[in-house]
């Protein structure tokens, strides 16, 4: 088609009136009346199709590029050899602070790596953050603070609600009564390697630096959700995330960061993020508008899931697309193009109506291609210390049902703006602000409780340090007698308010009696 349209535009040109006759074709001399008729749907018809054919030609070329600049990025950025740190005599103090809700497959290993750090002694605490004193995870946090009595730990048992984001309002009260400036928010499913905090730190301490974050790979993919999830952060998010901050763009993820309280409340707070479910895209833009740099650390954040099946990982999709909507509705629009399957699909077409080019090779070529770009991003980021047991024809089954699922998943964002996190129900709103839906299926986006006052925190502490004789020892009672034994966290790492303390004491009351009726119905027995 670009041939003969190249004939019917030559046959139009006056230039074509200067020709001797000796010197032209038998194609020159076709027909004027065909070149007539043809000439005006030509003029009208082919220029349209012709520069929409090169946009998806140049488009492909940006996709290709962006995978380039990505590997060539994670290669200078997260060679081992470059990674800065800091000596004992520099290294500052750090809060850590771990929100947990459950307990998965790999979360004691996750969770003790932070044990490990090599970093001097008395350098950094661990805040747990658990929502309710009978969460699952208290028994791995019990089990590390027994085999770790050296590292100060804390264990953060409130939920005080200050906006509809679960995660906010876990970690409020740790984030306000940390001992040091320096905070390092780290999510339950992450784990660091033992010179982690080091790096972290030295980024930190770069000039004009407000917050670090680290870019998410995971490592360990239990399932088959797992393991689409350790595609969807190996390359597509990779691609985005890596090159968007190579070209110095605010791309921030709150899988693992670090930042200063005191710029966080420059900045109006943490609680005002709570309002978004998107709380780390939101308190990275707001620093970087102070003007402060947000900057890539220069080690990923790897991350072993538990085992997670399909259709958790579809929630999870469908949660961060409409998320996405919800933020930025014009660039969600053009997301499928961003995916290998967008851009290849076009850029086949263009290249069989510019020359003729098999569809079917070019789409064979270019999706092997494709694969392994990704593939070597993968290796680029993870640098040798990846789950060796994961085959490359695996990787490339998965990662090819990811691509031709893209599509569907993009699609169905646009049926509702209704997600689940956590086993709450929320409602999503332009600009990315979000409502929890109540049981009667109002939307919400009230505070069931103020934040805490300082008056309130004193009276915390002076609460936790009589828990031997109130809450949290009648609580261990009462789980050793409705959950066989469980441990429970030593009263001297406990952080409750009174409000979260009365809450527990309930539900003991109600497992007591729970287990009072199953023990006199057994003896009746």
């Amino acid at each position: 088609p670009f041939r003969s349209t190249r004939k019917l535009a030559k046959q139009r040109s006056p230039a074509s009136e200067h020709f001797p006759a000796t010197m032209s074709s038998p194609e020159d001399d076709d027909g004027a009346g065909e070149a007539a008729a043809g000439g005006s749907a030509a003029a009208a018809g082919w220029p349209l199709a012709f520069w929409l054919s090169a946009a998806a030609v140049a488009w492909f070329g940006v996709m290709v590029v962006l995978r380039l600049i990505a590997i060539a990025y994670s290669s200078f950025m997260f060679k081992k050899s470059r990674r800065r740190s800091v000596t004992d005599k520099d290294a500052p103090c750090v809060s850590i602070i771990k929100p947990l809700k459950g307990r998965d497959t790999f979360l004691r290993r996750n969770l003790e790596t932070f044990y490990n750090l090599d970093y001097p002694s008395g350098g950094y605490e661990i805040l747990f953050c658990m929502e309710a004193m009978d969460d699952p995870a208290r028994d791995v946090v019990n089990e590390l603070i027994s085999a770790y009595p050296h590292i100060k730990t804390r264990v953060f048992m409130c939920f005080h609600a200050v906006g509809p984001n679960p995660k906010i309002n876990n970690i409020l009260r740790a984030f306000q009564q940390a001992q040091h400036d320096l905070v390092w928010i780290s999510d339950a499913n992450a784990n660091a390697s033992p010179q982690l905090l080091r790096n972290l730190v030295a980024r930190a301490g770069e000039r004009n630096v407000g917050l670090v974050h680290q870019v998410p790979y995971v490592r360990r993919g239990a399932g088959v959700g797992g393991m689409l999830e350790k595609m969807y952060f190996g390359a597509f998010h990779a691609v985005i995330y890596i090159a968007a901050n190579a070209f110095g763009f605010n791309c921030a993820m709150g899988k693992s960061f670090m930042l200063r309280r005191s710029q966080v409340r420059a900045v109006g707070g943490l609680e005002q993020f709570a309002q978004y479910l998107a709380e780390d895209y939101f308190l990275a833009k707001a620093i970087y508008d102070s003007g402060l740099r947000v900057v890539l650390a220069q080690e990923p954040v790897f991350v072993d899931v538990g085992k997670l099946a399909l259709d958790q990982f579809q929630q999870q999709r469908l949660r961060w697309g409409r998320i996405r909507k919800s933020m930025m509705f014009v660039n969600h629009l053009l997301e499928p193009l961003c995916e290998s399957q967008g851009a290849i699909v076009l850029a086949s077409g263009a290249f069989y109506y510019l020359w003729g080019t098999n569809p079917a090779v070019f789409l064979l070529l270019s999706f092997a291609g494709a694969f392994a770009l990704d593939a070597l991003l993968m290796r680029t980021i993870h640098q040798g210390d990846d789950d060796k047991s994961v085959s490359l024809v695996a990787l490339m089954v998965v990662w090819l049902f990811r691509e031709v699922t893209v599509l569907p998943y993009w699609l169905q964002t646009f049926t509702g703006n209704a997600v689940e996190w956590r086993g709450r129900q929320f409602d999503l709103q332009r600009g990315g602000v979000v409502a929890e839906m109540r049981a009667d299926g109002v939307a919400t986006t009230a505070t069931s409780s103020p934040p805490p006052s300082p008056t309130g925190v004193a009276a915390a502490a002076a609460a936790a340090a009589n828990t031997r004789s109130t809450g949290v020892s009648s609580s261990s009672r009462s789980s050793s007698s409705s959950a066989a034994g469980r441990a429970f966290i030593s009263a001297d790492h406990v952080v409750a308010c009174t409000e979260c303390r009365e809450r527990g004491g309930q539900r003991a009351a109600k497992a007591n009696t729970a287990a009072a009726a199953g023990a006199a119905a057994a003896a009746a027995a």
